[in-house]
């Protein structure tokens, strides 16, 4: 089975969503490795698509991945997984401010 997860070439992103019934939930997200590439599902709700968006644009999750809680501060964050669509300064000034070291290549 293809996935995105398998070809990203630099400085694009690929988005595989596989027909209906077809879709490995091992593989689901965005690659945290690459941040240009990963599977969603047609199931998935609109605040997880905007979360995994947030992994395109180089956000990292917000929560402890061993209980899925949020970080003190981010508990209404949308890279919290929290249900929240909420988007904080911070991550605005990482994506727009390049506060981040990322390796896209893009311009300031």
């Amino acid at each position: 089975m293809f996935t995105a997860m398998m070809a990203p070439a630099p400085g694009q992103n690929y988005i595989y969503v596989p027909p209906t019934g077809t879709f490995d939930y091992y593989a689901h997200g965005i690659s945290l490795t690459t941040m240009s590439s990963g599977d969603l599902s047609t199931d998935d709700a609109p605040g997880v698509i905007a979360h995994e968006a947030g992994h395109l644009l180089h956000l990292f999750d917000h929560y402890y991945p061993w209980n899925k809680k949020p970080w003190p501060g981010h508990e209404n964050d949308i890279m919290a997984e929290s249900g929240s669509y909420s988007i904080l300064p911070d991550e605005i000034e990482s994506i727009v401010g390049h506060t981040y070291d990322k390796a896209c290549g893009c311009e300031k």
